[in-house]
């Protein structure tokens, strides 16, 4: 019988891998696959019942998330007033250098929401009006 945090381990990088390979399309394909497959092989010695088609991709988390919120910190402090949501967004990607394209535009508006929803619990930031507007807590 085989170690089930070693299966459970080797299961969740098999996902991993399978989910680069799904949603990153920047990913080198070749070795993407050779490292599913290497996986799937030591996998298979310590449970050779796994059914591999039945792991999920999981969707790979990007880095620069945690960034964001700081970053948008910043810029509320900077700037001393009100700002929604979007246009926080706007500064965060340009400050990042990132490409504000409509996607991920939303992505980081919606990362902001969440965020600034939970700074708002702790005392951190107020928001004010409709639409929300965030500011800082002085």
């Amino acid at each position: 019988m085989a170690e089930r945090h070693v299966v459970f381990a080797l299961r969740r990088k098999y996902a991993e891998l399978k989910g680069v390979l799904k949603f990153d399309p920047t990913a080198d394909q070749y070795a993407t696959v050779k490292a599913i497959n290497e996986v799937g092989c030591v996998l298979r010695m310590f449970s050779p019942s796994e059914d591999l088609n039945a792991v999920r991709p999981r969707r790979p988390y990007k880095p620069q998330r945690h960034t964001w919120a700081r970053t948008a910190l910043d810029i509320l402090r900077r700037e001393g007033r009100p700002m929604s949501a979007r246009s926080l967004a706007r500064r965060v990607l340009a400050a990042e250098d990132i490409d504000p394209t409509p996607d991920v535009l939303m992505s980081v508006e919606c990362s902001l929401h969440a965020v600034l929803g939970r700074l708002e619990g702790r005392g951190v930031v107020r928001e004010e009006g409709e639409p929300k507007r965030w500011q800082v807590e002085t």
